[in-house]
Parts: structure tokens; sequence; C-alpha cells
């Protein structure tokens, strides 16, 4: 009981840590760019809206190196894992839901952007090549998630009063992309590594796809934050996977970082056509949680293979 207890404790502390580093991370970015904090309410709602699914993965990520300095088997450790992760994804889900109204401030002036920068805007990017006030010119626009990825538009305008950009095309209506949960979007602060860039980016995709599923319906929500919770626990297999304790640790952050690239792809709506195209029946919520749900499927025969848990424990000092 004391070590299911102490499990408990190291999730939930790491998934603080992590949590908390992140805020700390933006928030240090915000007042690089602004020089003080005007909606501290606001800008605290859309900081942890925009940090707490990522990090409940994390810590549940983290705690599993944790687990080989317990007492507990993997077989009592791990089911109870992805119940607790379950539990703390689900949570998050519907808070981030809550933090969604609060962290949009129509009261803030919004910024201009400026030209020559690729900007986020919900799961895409955008870049402007000309800005004259809210007119814009040369625009490119591209959303992995939508069909064509790519679209260039050679007029824009700033709509402050719906939080949108209209994109101009001759002839037709114009589209719309709406700024979502952020309240100032243009903002260009330190850029982040080139090898970092790809992986905020599959880790935005994610994240809005995961809030999206619990937005439509908190049912939605249950079966994609098992399915998740489920996978992260099977992962375990890598943690164990050789008697080279570092060599495990890097190729589970390779899997980590491929899971992420793996969410962002499967949660397009190109990949969920093909899906219901070769399997109609399947509701199309479950698409995304029955391929997590076969990544660890094959997780755990994967560990079938592997030496028994105790010898491996043995073989590199945990026992």
């Amino acid at each position: 009981m004391r070590s299911v207890l102490l499990l408990s404790a190291r999730i939930i502390a790491f998934t603080l840590g992590v949590l908390i580093t992140t805020i700390g991370i933006l928030l240090l970015l915000h007042l690089g760019e602004h020089g003080g904090i005007r909606e501290p309410v606001s800008l605290l709602a859309a900081l942890v809206y925009r940090s707490l699914v990522p990090a409940v993965v994390a810590g549940s990520f983290l705690v599993l190196f944790r687990i080989v300095r317990t007492p507990l088997m993997p077989a009592v450790a791990l089911p109870y894992l992805a119940l607790l992760t379950t539990a703390l994804l689900f949570g998050a889900g519907i808070f981030s839901s809550v933090l969604q109204d609060i962290a949009v401030d129509r009261d803030v002036e919004l910024s201009l952007p400026s030209a020559g920068h690729m900007y986020q805007v919900g799961a895409g990017s955008v870049y402007f090549g000309s800005v004259e006030g809210i007119r814009l010119e040369d625009v490119v626009l591209l959303q992995p998630r939508e069909q064509p990825v790519l679209r260039f538009y050679a007029e824009a305008l700033l709509d402050t009063d719906e939080n949108s950009l209209l994109l101009l095309r001759d002839g037709d209506s114009p589209d719309q992309v709406r700024y979502g949960s952020q309240a100032s979007p243009w903002i260009s602060g330190p850029a982040p590594p080139n090898f970092l860039l790809s992986f905020l980016r599959d880790v935005v995709q994610a994240r809005e796809h995961f809030l999206e599923t619990h937005h439509r319906s908190a049912l939605y929500g249950i079966p994609l934050s098992a399915a998740i919770a489920i996978y992260l626990a099977a992962s375990f297999v890598w943690i164990r996977y050789t008697r080279w304790p570092l060599f495990n640790v890097l190729m589970s952050l390779l899997v980590l970082r491929l899971t992420v690239t793996l969410y962002a792809a499967i949660s397009a709506p190109a990949f969920t056509n093909f899906v219901l195209s070769l399997v109609p029946v399947m509701p199309e919520y479950l698409v995304v949680p029955a391929v997590f749900g076969a990544g660890a499927l094959l997780f755990v025969l994967l560990s079938v293979f592997r030496p028994k848990y105790l010898d491996w424990k043995r073989g590199v000092g945990y026992a």
C-alpha cells in the first residue's frame, strides 16, 4: 500500500514539476516580449491551458523510470499507473475546457504581426510577406490537419472584432481563421532551436486534438484518455529493454518523441477518413484511441520476449 501511495505522489509531483517549469518558461517569454503583465488572471489561464495536458503526459512518462526503484511488480504498478493517468488526463481535459473561456480576453488590445515572421495560430502556422496596419499581403497558411496543407493568399485582413484572420480570395467569400484561445497571437519571441521546432508543433497539434475531443463530448474524452494512458504504461518495456540503463533512457526518450509525431499524424482528418473508409462501422472518435491501443498491444507483446523482470533488475543492480 505504501508503494502504491508513493507511486501516486510521484506522478502528481512530476506532473506539477513539468507544469510549473513550462509555465515559468512561457511567463519569462511573455515578460521578455511585453515587459509586464496587464491581465494576470487571463495570462495564467492561458499558460495553464497550453501546459496542463502535456504536463500530465510528461509526468506519467517520467514516473516509469521510478517504478524500477520500487518493490512493486509491473503487473501491479502499470495497471495502477494507467488508471491514475486516465483520471488525470480526463480531469486535465475537462479543466482545460473551463480555462479556455477564461483564457480568451477580448478586451486585451491585439498586437499586430510583423512581416517576415512565422506565427503559431492554433494547430497551424501563418506567414506574412507584407503588413500595413490590419492589411496583410503574401500570406502563407500552413495547416497540417487540413487539405491542402499549404495555402497562399495574396491579401488578408485582421478582424479584431471576431478575433480572426480574413483570407481574401478572388471572386469568393474570404476564408476565416480564428485565433482560438490566443488573445494576442502575434508575439514573436525568441525562436526555439530548429531541432525543437517540429517537436513543439507536434505537441501543439496533439494537444489541440485532445482538447477538441473533450470539447465535443466528455464521453469521447474517456476512451482517448484511457488509450493514451495504457500506451504510456506499456512503454515501460523500453525502460527495461536492455541491461544498459543509459541506452534505455535514450531509447525511451526517442519513443516518446516518435509518439508525439504519431499523435500529430493520426489526428489529421485525412488519416481518420482513410481508416473510416476501411472500417466504416468504427465511430470517428475511436480512431485515435484504436491506434494507441494497437501500439500498447505491440509493446505488451514485445515485453513477452524480454528477460524476466526480476532477473533484469538483478542484472542492472536494482534488486
